[in-house]
């Protein structure tokens, strides 16, 4: 009954967030949950004005005026989708890379394979 506080002594163990110590995630896994994130935001854009393109079509016709606006949006959102995932493809090369070939330059010490700035 320790939920409405019967039976409760000062020795029970507390089981609450007070017990959870987080670690902090490295820099190259967060980098590419961010790509991840951005690239899957991109594609879910893109599939948006893919449907409102098929929908000016529907409506208007192939060749109107509003579709064609639509599939120019539809384009452009596409080239940024792509660009989002080849950032999150190289975030996750760079994750995954065990970084055996580093260089200096510039005072910047950068991994050979992957690209990856220390």
């Amino acid at each position: 009954m320790t939920a409405i506080g019967i039976n409760i002594s000062t020795r029970d163990e507390v089981n609450g967030w007070e017990s959870i110590n987080p670690e902090p995630m490295p820099r190259l896994k967060a980098a590419y949950e961010t790509a991840k994130s951005n690239a899957d935001d991109a594609w879910d854009w893109y599939y948006l004005l893919v449907d409102q393109w098929e929908y000016a079509r529907m409506k208007y016709g192939d060749n109107s005026d509003e579709a064609k606006f639509n599939k120019g949006l539809m384009d452009d959102q596409r080239a940024v989708a792509e660009r989002a995932d080849g950032k999150k493809e190289a975030a996750y090369k760079q994750m995954n890379c065990p970084h055996v070939n580093r260089e200096m330059f510039d005072q910047i010490e950068v991994c050979l394979d992957c690209g990856a700035k220390f």
